[in-house]
């Protein structure tokens, strides 16, 4: 992280003042820690997402549809197997966004990425403000609740975020693959028969449905699995026969930024899921029911 951010400013020709992460995923709220601290940089209390996506696009703080060029650098890979990368692009932020995730791919699965360098002013626009703060405060709960054992963790998840617990079961089906476009792509299905609860996947949870096709959660709502202990099991990490819970936190809850508000972002999930994202997300009414989407 510290040479793609060291890239993206000798392209910049000007000195970044500030780091900020573009979603809070399992690890990823750590990524501009260890830059910032080396370089002397600011961590910019904002996030392109509160959640995880799989699309740069969807983290880009509204710049998916700007025509303005754009400077995107990605680092890594195996250098023992020749497959170490630097990469600096420059143009359409939807151009380029694709090239790092091909190169994520040539590289081994993984990059370590500095994109998009804007205004303060533009951040503190679009950005979802408040994002480190409100994952830091999950934190100290969890850690206040771990001595009383998981139910109390899952509790103090789902009270510090104003989440619920929408479904749980035995994961009876994991149909998940690896694209060449460095995208897991799929479904794990929780339950059998009409308790049966379908996630689907696209590197991150993008929707939950019922064993009726009905729309538990859906995108930007915030979607995870955890086990007894209320701990996050990402999808690589899933095994038939585990024991999960389904937590969502409802999109009307947390900050969104305004690539959530953007309908572009949404075509290439939709297609690779073959469900609809855009009306859920797009839409102002309550998300206490979803039904069909």
């Amino acid at each position: 992280y510290v040479k793609a951010v060291e890239l993206a400013q000798r392209e910049l020709g000007a000195p970044i003042y500030g780091l900020m992460i573009g979603q809070n995923g399992k690890s990823s709220t750590l990524n501009a820690w260890l830059p910032s601290a080396i370089l002397g940089t600011k961590i910019v209390d904002a996030v392109g997402d509160l959640r995880a996506h799989p699309t740069g696009d969807m983290g880009s703080i509204g710049l998916a549809n700007s025509p303005d060029p754009m400077i995107q650098t990605a680092v890594g890979g195996n250098r023992a197997n020749n497959s170490y990368i630097e990469l600096v692009v420059r143009g359409a932020t939807a151009k380029i966004s694709p090239i790092l995730r091909k190169a994520a791919d040539m590289s081994g699965g993984f990059i370590a990425s500095c994109r998009n360098p804007v205004r303060g002013s533009y951040v503190k626009k679009h950005a979802a403000l408040g994002g480190i703060s409100l994952a830091l405060a999950l934190g100290e709960a969890i850690l206040a609740a771990e001595s009383k054992g998981g139910a109390a963790v899952i509790d103090a998840i789902c009270r510090q975020m104003q989440g619920s617990i929408v479904g749980k079961g035995r994961v009876a089906r994991k149909s998940v693959q690896y694209t060449a476009e460095a995208f897991d792509i799929g479904t794990v299905q929780l339950g059998e028969g009409g308790n049966a609860l379908a996630l689907h996947v696209m590197n991150e949870y993008m929707a939950v449905e019922d064993a009726g096709g009905r729309r538990l959660a859906s995108y930007p709502d915030v979607i995870a699995t955890l086990d007894r202990d209320g701990v996050p099991v990402s999808v690589g990490e899933i095994n038939e026969g585990m024991e999960l819970l389904v937590l969502r936190i409802a999109k009307d809850v947390i900050p969104l930024s305004s690539s959530v508000a953007d309908p572009s972002v949404y075509g290439i999930c939709e297609r690779a899921l073959g469900i609809n994202l855009v009306d859920y997300a797009l839409s102002t009414k309550s998300t206490a029911g979803l039904g069909s989407y």
